[in-house]
């Protein structure tokens, strides 16, 4: 059967028309996202075309914790690894796991000055990040001695370009146990949930709400409700960021509607800066359906 519709030259061209569409549509799965005609008429545009990484940079940490899989955008941090411990000249204390030329770089550079500036300051928890072209460092001091470690992989997926006033609209699912977050203005340095604002997402649903739960505006404003589903299911998460006001809708739910200017935390945070993505959950965290809509015509202020 099939030879003879191959032999008949009209049923040939239809089948060859037929693979090319085939091709060109790629593997099941991989379609792009589609807006709405509603987000078609408000302007919105894909974040994430559902193929690859084009148009994020992986942050703080070595890339490889964010990958595209059958049109979804996951993530799966991994830890960091301790290569070894210094004096307060920034001198080894103990060999570690670390190359020789490694430590020697170390000591005769950024971590001499860093491990100085750690031991004299007054902050128990103070660190230093170093960079180079290949791996993320940092310098701890921990119960009383200097740590020296390379990072894991990145903490989280930033926009290349900054954006003040937009509508942000994505699907999320956590595993059982799965923490991960949403950052907007932020910057691509320092604490991003205390420069910026982070959106925590958490697989909590039936329990209570508190600045730490999914939808609130981590550690300063917390949700009226927890609208979160189960471990396994996919969320719709929406973020309203227009001037002062930041509102924030779960699966049809707005759970938080907060002004920056009303919270003392949140006056002096930037009114303008990156979009994140994060991942720091054991497991993997997944997301899709990432869509904006720029507000234009207000003015903002913060990380250009």
């Amino acid at each position: 059967m099939l030879f003879r519709l191959f032999c008949n030259p009209d049923h040939r061209i239809f089948l060859v028309l037929g693979l090319i569409a085939a091709f060109a549509a790629g593997p099941v799965g991989m379609a792009d996202p589609v807006l709405s005609r509603e987000e078609q008429r408000a302007g919105f545009r894909m974040l994430f075309n559902g193929r690859n990484l084009d148009g994020w940079m992986e942050i703080q940490g070595r890339a490889g914790t964010f990958w595209v899989e059958d049109g979804v955008l996951k993530g799966l941090k991994k830890g960091r690894k301790q290569l070894f411990r210094l004096d307060d000249a920034g001198r080894v204390l103990q060999d570690g796991p670390a190359s020789e030329s490694l430590r020697e770089t170390f000591s005769q550079h950024d971590v001499t000055l860093s491990a100085r500036a750690i031991i004299t300051t007054e902050r128990p928890d103070a660190r230093w990040q170093i960079l180079d072209e290949t791996d993320s460092y940092s310098v701890r001091r921990e119960r009383g001695v200097v740590n020296v470690y390379r990072e894991g992989s990145a903490y989280w997926l930033g926009t290349h370009r900054p954006y003040g006033d937009f509508e942000l609209r994505l699907e999320y699912r956590l595993p059982k146990g799965g923490n991960a977050g949403v950052f907007i203005r932020a910057s691509h340095h320092g604490r991003t949930s205390r420069m910026g604002m982070e959106i925590q997402l958490l697989d909590d649903h039936g329990k209570k709400p508190d600045k730490g739960k999914t939808g609130s505006i981590y550690r300063v404003v917390a949700p009226n409700e927890i609208a979160s589903k189960p471990a396994g299911e996919w969320n719709d998460l929406g973020i309203l960021c227009h001037g002062e006001r930041i509102r924030i809708t779960l699966n049809g739910k707005v759970v938080t509607d907060a002004r920056m200017e009303d919270h003392e935390e949140l006056r002096n945070r930037f009114r303008k800066g990156y979009i994140g993505l994060s991942a720091h959950s054991p497991h993997t965290v997944e997301y899709r359906n990432v869509r904006l809509r720029e507000i234009l015509g207000h003015q903002t202020t913060g990380h250009e």
